[in-house]
Order: C-alpha cells, then sequence, then structure tokens
C-alpha cells in the first residue's frame, strides 16, 4: 500500500503520518489589527498622539509596525511626563 502526500512526525518517539490536504479554502481573517484607534494613515509631518497604553513595549510595537507598512511615513516614540507620545517624522 503506498500512501502519497504524507509527511512523516516524530510524536512522543513513534513516527506518524501526517496527510496533507488540497484545495480547503482559507478562512477570512478574523482580527481587528487594520482597524486602530491611533490615526496613524492621517498624520502629517509635526503631528503627534499620545498613546492609550503606558505600556513602552507596546508603544514602540507600534509605532515599528506601522512605519513598515506606510513607508516612506516614519514615527518617532518618546517617553513624556503624560506617557508615551508619537511624532510622524517623515
Amino acid at each position: 500500500m503506498k500512501i502519497r502526500n504524507t509527511i512523516p512526525a516524530i510524536q512522543n518517539q513513534f513516527v506518524t503520518v501526517v496527510k496533507i490536504d488540497k484545495g480547503i479554502p482559507m478562512p477570512q481573517v478574523k482580527n481587528t489589527h487594520g482597524n486602530t484607534v491611533y490615526p496613524w494613515k492621517t498624520m502629517e509631518v509635526g503631528d503627534s498622539f499620545l498613546f492609550r497604553s503606558q505600556s513602552k513595549q507596546n508603544a514602540y510595537s507600534q509605532s515599528n509596525r506601522h512605519s513598515g507598512i506606510l513607508s516612506p511615513k516614519k514615527f518617532v516614540i518618546r517617553n513624556t511626563d503624560a506617557g508615551y507620545r508619537c511624532w510622524r517624522i517623515a
């Protein structure tokens, strides 16, 4: 018996066979990453906004992500007395 379209996988020291399916439609994305509360697309050079989150990691992650998506627009984050603020610089 010949098994086609399979890949052997090791699980708990036993070899199992994983079947490869073809023609299965991919479901639509169910996240809200495209719907942002921040005004990335409408900002002009010199504009800024205060992040709602006080997390440095979240602020920098959002800025880096949107700098790549909206290239050649560039954004920078600075910690201010009020919290993390984002400026559009290019």
